[in-house]
């Protein structure tokens, strides 16, 4: 464990001692003992725990043996052994449209929306349908907070913290569908854990997450998250401007290392080989036909499981001589709607005997808006378009 803290040292300010007694009211905690005597022993001892440190605490669980399913059940019970501690942080002082700026400005709309329950009742439907939105604040921390404290080692926080997310999502969705079919009786059975669960959040960010990421973070790391929050989106308040600190203050960002294979292509996000652009292009469930801005064929997909057959043959060629002249004005039309910038898709769906196809073109276009050619997408939807209802579990027998 002293080997870990070290290496987290430059993240998280405490001592192995400080550690030590936090992990000892954990595991005494989980060993059933009585948590208002761990409080007042803890309080005792060291009168109260940082943000930080809560959250190196979570990292540890695994490596005291225990798992994410016990952290999740008995995580509220946790916190309030060291709620006061807590309690006395927080993240303020940011300036507007810092990314943790632009969270504690959701999370006021937030609890506002919890208070209207708890309190008057008014414009219920409005309400409910505005936490619903709730879902964009969740979604944007687990594609943005998230890995960059899974870069620095710290997993442990938001995968317990994404499980909570999916339960309130869930108790939100069955209050509003309450609501909605009129059953009064079952929505204030399940309302108040909703409620609950969504001001326990707002909590854990306050006080726990908004003061680790503050503490851990670099100046790169905000100035990343925030170039990239507005591509997820806002709930309940307009898009900010992007944050930038002064320029003095910034490092330059590491570059990324691609490796092992030096051939690699840097996409707008990411960056893959060849033989993984090819491998991924053979595996995708459809035929995929590249025709360029001279409407000459460049690529197409040679998969195992193709709706059309394709041979090397049609490389080169104008893609209006690919279809039977019966189409020949089909393709005319959509590809000068696509050239002049009227239309960008086209859709078709067809019975090919016990099939069925859909065949949809798509305008592409570089960053200026200049047309670069077609992309033709073909796939078999029979299967898809006889699912109903939901399958939310891993099932490989259906």
């Amino acid at each position: 464990m002293s080997e870990f803290l070290n290496d987290m040292s430059s993240k998280i300010n405490t001592s192995a001692n400080r550690v030590d007694a936090i992990m000892r009211t954990v595991t005494d905690f989980f060993a059933g003992a009585e948590p208002s005597t761990l409080k007042a022993r803890f309080e005792a001892e060291l009168g109260s725990i940082t943000a930080g440190e809560f959250a190196y605490a979570e990292q540890l669980m695994d490596k005291y043996g225990f798992t994410d399913d016990q952290l999740h059940h008995k995580i509220e019970d946790l916190i309030n052994i060291f709620r006061s501690g807590l309690e006395a942080g927080g993240s303020t002082g940011l300036p507007a449209g810092h990314p943790i700026d632009n969270y504690i400005a959701e999370n006021i709309e937030i609890k506002k929306l919890a208070k209207n329950l708890l309190g008057p009742r008014e414009n219920l439907e409005a309400t409910y349908e505005k936490l619903l939105q709730v879902d964009i604040h969740y979604t944007r921390k687990e594609n943005q907070l998230f890995p960059i404290f899974e870069k620095y080692g710290f997993d442990k926080p938001s995968k317990v913290m994404w499980t909570i997310h999916d339960d309130i999502r869930k108790a939100i969705k069955m209050c509003h569908q309450l609501f909605n079919n009129g059953n009064m009786e079952k929505l204030a059975e399940l309302e108040p854990k909703m409620l609950q669960g969504l001001q326990g959040m707002v909590f854990k960010e306050e006080k726990i997450l908004f003061p680790t990421a503050l503490e851990m973070f670099d100046e790169n790391d905000w100035i990343k998250m925030s170039a990239g929050d507005a591509e997820i989106g806002f709930c309940f308040i307009e898009t900010p401007e992007p944050w930038t600190p002064s320029v003095t203050e910034i490092a330059e960002p590491e570059p990324v290392v691609i490796e092992p294979d030096g051939d690699a292509i840097r996409l707008d996000e990411g960056a893959l080989s060849p033989e993984q652009i090819n491998m991924m292009l053979k595996v995708i469930p459809f035929d995929v036909t590249y025709v360029d801005e001279n409407d000459e064929v460049l690529f197409y997909n040679r998969g195992d499981n193709r709706v059309f057959p394709r041979s090397p043959e049609i490389i080169g060629r104008k893609v209006q001589n690919c279809h039977p002249p019966k189409s020949f004005h089909v393709v005319e039309a959509i590809l000068n709607a696509f050239k002049s910038g009227e239309k960008s898709e086209a859709s078709f769906w067809i019975n090919m005997g016990k099939i069925f196809v859909l065949i949809k073109y798509y305008a592409v276009r570089d960053d200026n808006g200049t047309y670069r050619g077609t992309l033709e997408v073909s796939q078999e939807i029979s299967e898809i378009r006889a699912l109903e209802g939901e399958r939310r579990i891993l099932d490989w027998d259906k």
